[in-house]
């Protein structure tokens, strides 16, 4: 992120979460894990920058293709993306 400012905008936020009563990162991954959210990664970025499956975090489910995602996101209730 442009807002990084060499490791300060991470601190920051983390700062301002806390402060604000919000929950962090891990813990809103956790939450939505338990209620059933599957994770996705589009493929094309992570074949740019060289990654695999085990470079990312252990809450992706799957790395799909942007096919994969719309059928998917076609038949699902509620479809979030970012």
């Amino acid at each position: 992120s442009k807002m990084s400012m060499l490791g300060m905008g991470r601190r920051m936020m983390k700062k301002l979460m806390k402060k604000k009563g919000m929950m962090s990162i891990p813990e809103l991954l956790a939450e939505a894990k338990e209620l059933g959210v599957k994770i996705w990664v589009c493929d094309n970025p992570i074949h740019l920058m060289g990654l695999h499956k085990e470079d990312l975090i252990d809450e992706v489910d799957e790395i799909v293709g942007v096919f994969s995602y719309i059928k998917e996101a076609s038949e699902s209730e509620i479809t979030l993306s970012f």
